[in-house]
């Protein structure tokens, strides 16, 4: 199947968040059909619907049988429940979970797929989805072809992955973006304690960013624990008087030591 021909089957999106909003602008933008948006909340459906020309609904079951594709687009948590809820469609059930096995939605679709981006979504946030790396699973072949054809449409590559391998790129997607923005909210509170913004590092997590990419994690790493430096790090730890942030840098702290210090 190419793009063009995914413009004749209509899309339907359940969901209005920020995953929802990101990829239903930018399938609207790629030229595909989107006949509805489904939310819990009848405002937030409509406010999606309307920016990608859609109609909005809170009721699944709106939702016609001869859809082409149903993408649930909710909390991993909530997939389950929705495929459940899910009127029998003639066309494909997809999710975009990378936590969520395929057999969830197997369980209850006869043509089941994933369409699982690698990327944080924010509302207020621009996201190039043609640099999004997008993963896709199917039960059949028709629909990973449907899969892959919305999953290329945004422009990037796409590959597949099966349940094991999308768990996997999860967690990693968790270390190294969830877990390096709470550090970030760590370095805020510490300057913030001396009058300075969180701007003030953005050189230094630049630079570091570039050099982990570049020649690797462990070959770009600095600091007082890949020195072994015990005496700074103890000053250091001494200078936190949140027990949670304590805990946190003599953790990871430990974990540096012991790599450098085996």
């Amino acid at each position: 199947m190419t793009v063009v021909g995914m413009r004749d089957i209509g899309i339907s999106i359940v969901g209005a968040g920020n995953v929802a909003l990101h990829l239903a602008e930018g399938l609207h933008d790629a030229g595909l059909r989107i006949d509805r948006i489904v939310a819990r909340h009848m405002d937030s459906a409509a406010r999606l619907a309307y920016r990608v020309g859609a109609q909005p609904s809170a009721d699944l079951t709106d939702i016609d049988k001869n859809t082409g594709l149903v993408i649930i687009a909710t909390t991993d948590a909530s997939v389950k429940d929705v495929a459940a809820a899910l009127p029998r469609i003639d066309g494909v059930v997809a999710h975009t979970s990378g936590s969520v096995p395929l057999d969830v939605l197997a369980e209850y679709h006869e043509r089941a797929a994933v369409i699982y981006p690698l990327q944080t979504f924010s509302k207020d946030s621009y996201v190039n989805l043609s640099r999004v790396p997008f993963f896709t699973e199917a039960t059949d072949i028709y629909s990973l072809d449907v899969a892959d054809t919305v999953a290329g449409s945004f422009g990037g590559r796409v590959r597949h992955a099966d349940s094991e391998i999308r768990a996997k790129l999860h967690i990693a997607g968790v270390f190294a973006c969830n877990f390096p923005v709470y550090m970030f909210e760590m370095a805020r509170r510490a300057l913030a304690g001396v009058g300075l913004p969180l701007d003030i590092v953005r050189p230094l997590v630049d630079v570091t960013v570039d050099k982990a990419f570049g020649i690797g994690p462990m070959k770009a790493m600095t600091g007082p624990a890949r020195r072994g430096d015990i005496a700074t790090m103890e000053k250091q730890m001494s200078q936190l008087a949140d027990p949670v942030e304590k805990a946190i840098y003599d953790l990871v702290s430990q974990a540096i030591y012991k790599e450098f210090n085996k």
